[in-house]
């Protein structure tokens, strides 16, 4: 049973939108994946940082998984490829950063939640926070 396709389209044998499509996603989803995984062999090589097969793993699945979806919402914008492929590997080089600064923002918000906006409020503002935020908390 074809849904996408009118008795003309189907007779014709002409391709389906939608199998088109899917097509550009497959090689959008490969590319930016593969790009991913280099950028993030290269990041664990310079870097140096991480010890152990499973963070290695971690790793290069963060950088992948942020390629990835970099390149998918990306790819309708009316750029340069070459000002995509960048931001794709930027994405995927700061990625393990992002995810580390998100989970100490998170930290922060659930043991004082009404603090922490009072203290991103002054910040934007330009007063002081009021205490040292220790990164690494």
């Amino acid at each position: 049973m074809r849904l996408c396709c009118t008795p003309s389209v189907a007779l014709s044998g002409a391709r389906p939108v939608w199998k088109e499509e899917f097509d550009k996603l497959v090689v959008i989803v490969a590319a930016t994946g593969i790009g991913g995984f280099l950028v993030g062999v290269f990041r664990i090589f310079i870097l140096g940082k991480y010890g152990g097969l499973l963070k290695y793993l971690a790793s290069l699945c963060g950088s992948m998984l942020a390629a990835t979806l970099a390149g998918l919402a990306i790819y309708p914008m009316d750029i340069p490829l070459t000002q995509k492929m960048l931001a794709v590997g930027l994405v995927s080089f700061v990625a393990d950063d992002v995810l580390l600064a998100i989970m100490a923002i998170s930290s922060q918000l659930r043991q004082d939640p009404i603090g922490f906006f009072v203290r991103v409020t002054n910040a934007i503002r330009g007063r002081d926070i009021g205490r040292k935020v220790d990164p690494h908390d």
